[in-house]
């Protein structure tokens, strides 16, 4: 009898040490759990060895499912290409030269005066009292830009001139060479390329990414928006619409984000 309340206290005595055994193991998990290392400036031992893991930030922008794709940017030997874009804008100090035949829903020119540089219906277009608004609703035809001026040919269903409508059942005919303006805004715009010349300005990215830049051509690809010119500006240019693709290069690249 006293055999066995022995075994049955030594048998106590392991069923003690195992709980304090496991209370033990439970503890160390915690307290490893809790007060491990961070993920931001902490240092953990790898094959004995002290190594940093250093913090990285990241914003995560989240967006409505369009269908469309991200964009990619992959950095080339003297340039960046932006692949895949929804949306861009874009200011910049060099004008491009173009060549296009087009069915524009706008054009809205702007002049000091209009002293027969514009042909409309065969007709020279003059107005004695200094600064002219053009609009052309429905724009069909040919214009051009080289060296910032514009030759344009073609004809419009509705043209108002300082907020005076042409009253004219048929379309009327519009011609201007190497026209000088202070600004001129074309709508509905589409090139299967645009480059731009080195220059200074801003590219923004689906509303995400803003570039900065010095020195840098434009290279654009499938572009389709709008696009402004103001001759005697800093920005000569802006865009906007959507491209299929966008080159970045110069002499000296160095894109800054804003």
């Amino acid at each position: 009898m006293a055999h066995k309340k022995k075994e049955f206290e030594y048998d106590k005595n392991k069923i003690a040490l195992v709980g304090v055994a496991v209370v033990a193991l439970i503890l160390i998990l915690i307290a490893l759990i809790i007060g491990g290392p961070e993920s931001s400036g902490e240092e953990v031992l790898v094959d004995g060895e002290e190594v940093a893991i250093d913090s990285i930030e990241a914003e995560i922008v989240e967006e409505e499912s369009s269908g469309t794709e991200e964009s990619l940017v992959v950095e080339e030997e003297g340039s960046t290409v932006v692949d895949g874009i929804n949306e861009l804008s874009l200011q910049f100090s060099t004008m491009p030269d173009f060549d296009m035949v087009a069915n524009l829903p706008e054009v809205v020119l702007e002049l000091d005066s209009a002293n027969g540089e514009i042909t409309l219906d065969g007709s020279a277009l003059i107005v004695e009292n200094g600064e002219v608004q053009i609009e052309f609703k429905e724009f069909v035809g040919s214009i051009s830009l080289e060296s910032g001026l514009l030759d344009i040919d073609g004809g419009s269903h509705k043209v108002t001139i300082n907020g005076v409508v042409l009253d004219k059942n048929s379309e009327i005919s519009v011609s201007a060479d190497a026209l000088d303006y202070d600004r001129a805004f074309l709508m509905g715009v589409s090139f299967s390329s645009l480059f731009l010349p080195e220059g200074d300005g801003t590219l923004e990215v689906n509303n995400k990414l803003t570039y900065l830049l010095e020195n840098e051509y434009i290279d654009l690809a499938g572009f389709d928006g709008e696009i402004q010119l103001i001759p005697d500006a800093d920005e000569k240019v802006e865009l906007y619409g959507t491209a299929e693709n966008v080159g970045v290069g110069g002499s000296e690249l160095d894109l800054g984000v804003e």
